[in-house]
């Protein structure tokens, strides 16, 4: 994993200007491992600030008190200076939770009840 993880290093340190926003975004599951980033979903990278959605509430403080040291990850990955800032945002609820795909539910259910008919 180390040679791979060297290999990325070098080719988001060079991808041109214009993409290394990209880049932030998708060296943040190497960055932040792998039981952070099933928590988390990075969003965008814009003008040095990666800004990241936490999932669940209570992941935030623990994310906020380690901000340095994912920041320091994602220079080795990016580069130096390119990702400033990390901004942490709760997601709501109804983000958060998975939605479950139409040929996932049991046949002939409504998802909502037919006009003029209560449950």
């Amino acid at each position: 994993m180390d040679a791979i993880a060297q290999a990325l290093q070098s080719a988001f340190r060079n991808w041109p200007e214009a993409s290394r926003a990209q880049a932030a975004l998708l060296a943040w599951p190497l960055v932040a491992g792998q039981t952070i980033a099933s928590r988390t979903r990075p969003l965008e990278c814009e003008d040095g600030v990666l800004t990241v959605e936490v999932l669940d509430p209570a992941w935030l403080p623990q994310l906020q008190g380690i901000q340095r040291e994912l920041l320091a990850e994602l220079a080795r990955f990016v580069g130096p200076g390119r990702v400033n800032r990390l901004e942490l945002r709760t997601a709501t609820q109804a983000e958060a939770r998975p939605k479950q795909p139409v040929s996932a539910r049991k046949p002939g259910a409504r998802s909502r009840p037919a006009r003029g008919k209560t449950l």
